[in-house]
C-alpha cells in the first residue's frame, strides 16, 4: 500500500478546499444545516454522500466537546508504539504555544521522522494525518499568524446569529486542526478496514478509495468542530 508524495500533498490541498467551500456556503446562506452542506461539497466534488448514521458517527468522534476525548481513545488504540509516538508528537505540536511558522516546521520534521521509522499502511496513515494537519493549521489559524483565518469567519458567523460578542479563538483553533487530522487517520482507517481484516490481498482496496474515505472523515470532522468551537464560544 505505497502512496507518492504527490498524492499525499493532494489530499491536504484537496482537504482546504473542501472545507472552505462548506464554511462558505454555511455563511453565505445563513443556515446551520451542516450535514447538508457538507454533502454539496462531497456532491460537487465527486466524493459519497454521508448519510445520517455515518455523519452521526463522525458527528460524536469530532464535534465539540467530543474531539479530546476521541483523540485519546483513538491515539491509545494504536498497536505500533512508535506510530503512537507520532501522533502524540503531532498533537503536542498543534498545542504548543509556538508560533505558526515554526508548528509547520516541527510537523514538516515529524513527517520526515514517519518517513524514515514507519512502512506501508502505517506509514501512509500517518503521513496523511500529518499532512492534513499541515494544511488545517494554515486555513484555520489567524490571519495575523500567517493562516487564512476560518475559525474568525465562523466565529463571527455564529456569533452574529447570536447576537453575541466575537470571542477569542485561544486554545480553540488547535483542538479544529486535531480534529482534522485525527478525523484523517480514522476515516484512513475506516477505508482500509475491509483489506485489513481479509490480510490484505483477499481483498484490495484502490488509493483513490482510501483518499476519499480520508477526506470524509477529515472534512466532516474538521467542519463540525471548528462549528462546534464556535457555538460553545457564544453560549455563554
Amino acid at each position: 500500500m505505497n502512496f507518492s508524495s504527490t498524492e499525499i500533498a493532494l489530499i491536504g490541498t484537496e482537504h482546504n478546499v473542501l472545507v472552505k467551500e462548506t464554511i462558505d456556503d454555511i455563511v453565505d446562506n445563513g443556515e446551520m444545516d451542516v450535514r447538508g452542506s457538507l454533502n454539496e461539497t462531497f456532491v460537487a466534488h465527486s466524493y459519497d454522500q454521508l448519510d445520517p448514521d455515518e455523519y452521526t458517527i463522525n458527528y460524536n468522534l469530532f464535534a465539540e466537546p467530543y474531539v479530546v476525548n476521541s483523540v485519546n481513545d483513538i491515539i491509545d488504540s494504536i498497536y505500533n508504539p512508535v506510530q503512537r509516538q507520532i501522533m502524540d508528537d503531532m498533537v503536542s505540536i498543534v498545542e504548543n504555544e509556538n508560533d505558526l511558522t515554526t508548528k509547520l516546521a516541527e510537523l514538516a520534521s515529524l513527517k520526515q521522522y514517519a518517513t524514515d521509522n514507519l512502512t506501508e499502511f502505517e506509514q501512509a496513515q500517518t503521513l496523511i494525518s500529518i499532512e492534513v494537519c499541515i494544511n488545517s493549521a494554515k486555513l484555520w489559524f489567524p490571519t495575523d499568524q500567517g493562516g487564512q483565518g476560518y475559525y474568525d469567519i465562523v466565529n463571527t458567523y455564529i456569533g452574529n446569529l447570536r447576537s453575541g460578542n466575537r470571542m477569542s479563538a485561544s486554545g480553540t483553533v488547535g483542538t479544529i486542526v486535531i480534529a482534522d487530522a485525527v478525523g484523517a487517520f480514522s476515516g484512513f482507517l475506516n477505508g482500509a478496514m475491509g483489506y485489513l481484516l481479509s490480510g490484505g490481498a483477499a481483498n484490495p482496496v484502490s488509493n483513490a478509495y482510501l483518499l476519499g474515505r480520508t477526506v470524509l472523515g477529515a472534512v466532516t470532522g474538521s467542519v463540525n468542530a471548528g462549528i462546534g468551537a464556535a457555538i460553545r464560544a457564544h453560549s455563554h
